[in-house]
């Protein structure tokens, strides 16, 4: 439904991918919210898998900085490729 949600955020919180910050200390990083439509985050989980092994769009996307590159790890890689994702589908259903 193009009007159930009103922004891209709305949608990346629904879905669960939303990065909450998981401050210690100095180190400063972001962990992916557990809440959300989880039927909606597994279905993203496996396109991100399917991309990551077939795409080559996707593999480049985890490749190219800042992700592996500055040395954060895959995990990390996969959930900014989710949130990209997770953009192009909520920019698809605005135009829907």
């Amino acid at each position: 439904m193009p009007g159930r949600f009103c922004s891209e955020a709305v949608f990346v919180s629904f879905a669960g991918v939303a990065p909450i910050p998981a401050f210690s200390g100095l180190t400063g990083k972001h962990r992916v919210d557990r809440g959300g439509d989880r039927r909606l985050n597994r279905v993203m989980h496996t396109v991100t898998l399917v991309g990551l092994r077939l795409d080559p769009v996707s593999r480049m996307y985890v490749a190219r900085a800042p992700r592996v590159s500055e040395g954060k790890s895959p995990r990390d890689a996969q959930r900014c490729l989710k949130r990209n994702i997770c953009r192009q589908i909520s920019c698809a259903m605005v135009l829907w």
